[in-house]
């Protein structure tokens, strides 16, 4: 696993990476996605801090990008799976939307498996639910 977080921030919010999970979209930055083979995997949130806080009950959306070795947007083509390593503090659905429940911290871990290849990429976010216990 390979953790790229400052570069997650820049993509998330100044190029507007068509990403997994959320639907597309992004900055109104045009970005040119090209075909090829993927070096990097990484999961983003809306926010640039490290750890994304959400409170009980609330939600975030998580992302999940590409990037070959010259670090240019590459197309998710192929499957993503979303896993939450302690679903009593929050759970991920399929698409990459984690749902808050209780007060604590858990990592979020986004997996891509491109079509017609058994290599997998990996990257994670940590989710903070704040509140009192």
């Amino acid at each position: 696993m390979r953790r790229l977080t400052t570069l997650t921030i820049l993509l998330a919010s100044a190029a507007g990476v068509a990403a997994c999970g959320s639907g597309g979209g992004g900055a109104d930055t045009p970005v040119t996605i090209v075909t090829g083979n993927i070096a990097y995997f990484i999961v983003s949130g809306p926010s640039s801090k490290d750890t994304l806080q959400v409170l009980p009950g609330g939600q975030v959306q998580l992302s999940g990008a590409a990037l070959d070795g010259d670090l240019n947007p590459v197309a998710l083509v192929g499957d993503t799976t979303w896993a939450s390593r302690d679903t009593t503090i929050a759970r991920v659905d399929a698409h990459g939307l984690v749902t808050a429940s209780a007060v604590g911290s858990v990592w979020v871990i986004g997996s891509f498996t491109p079509k017609a290849s058994s290599t997998s990429f990996r990257d994670s976010a940590l989710v903070q639910v704040l509140g009192t216990q």
